[in-house]
């Protein structure tokens, strides 16, 4: 996997831009997506190993919460049609017949049973050593500032085909009183809970920049974003940055 980094050239008012790749940290991030619902009562442990590792540098932490649990008496208040069709999206990648909660899915290419804190540890063991072998083989990504609120995320050249690059938005935190169904009459807090999803632009090799807008990114409340550069044909995130809204 590629040695990412990701680079902040300017302080913007009321924001601040922090890199999933720090200076002296990890260069190439995995990226952990839990499939979770408000609704299902072996969700919890899940929801809160994601708190856990929401705040790791070497990881980007994605809360995608699914409405297909709302049957059992409690609307799901974060879940989607894009955010419950993005794990279908995994299991016609994965090859596998059914979708469940708490699902992991981590850099795209492996999944495993959400509350089973050990198993996911280790997957996140494997995919960082198998960035490490892979280091360089795929660009570098850079962001800095252009013009007035603006960003510009630069993709150098290099061999690549039909790569989505996606904007993903998320809220940090958020606070859920849970009144019927599974988990009745408790109350929980949930991380990086995916609101949106949006393909950029499609890569395929050529030197590419893309500019963001900084109100853009933090649109409806949202305090959270990351950017991931994922093979459409397999599902694999090839690299993956993310940027958080902190005061202000």
């Amino acid at each position: 996997m590629p040695r990412l980094r990701f680079l902040a050239l300017a302080v913007l008012a009321g924001v601040m831009l922090t890199a999933a790749a720090e200076a002296g940290g990890p260069k190439a991030p995995v990226v952990v997506e839990f499939f979770t619902s408000q609704g299902c009562n072996s969700c919890p442990p899940a929801d809160s190993l994601l708190g856990d590792l929401a705040g790791r540098h070497d990881i980007v932490t994605l809360g995608f919460h699914v409405s297909y649990w709302d049957y059992l008496g409690w609307k799901d208040t974060f879940a989607t049609a894009q955010t419950t069709q993005r794990q279908r999206d995994y299991a016609r990648y994965l090859n596998e017949r059914t979708i469940y909660t708490p699902q992991v899915v981590i850099g795209g290419h492996s999944h495993v049973i959400g509350s089973r804190k050990d198993e996911v540890m280790a997957g996140l063991t494997a995919a960082a050593q198998a960035h490490a072998m892979r280091a360089g083989k795929i660009p570098q990504l850079a962001m800095e500032k252009r013009g007035e609120g603006k960003l510009v995320l630069r993709v150098p050249a290099a061999k690549a085909q039909n790569i989505a690059v996606l904007l993903v938005r998320y809220d940090t935190r958020r606070e859920v009183a849970i009144e019927r169904g599974e988990n009745r009459g408790k109350t929980f807090t949930y991380h990086n809970v995916v609101g949106d999803i949006r393909t950029l632009a499609t890569w395929n090799g050529q030197a590419m920049d893309l500019d963001l807008d900084i109100q853009d990114l933090w649109r409806d409340g949202r305090d959270g974003c990351a950017v991931l550069l994922q093979d459409m044909q397999s599902g694999h995130i090839l690299a993956a940055g993310r940027w958080e809204k902190r005061g202000g």
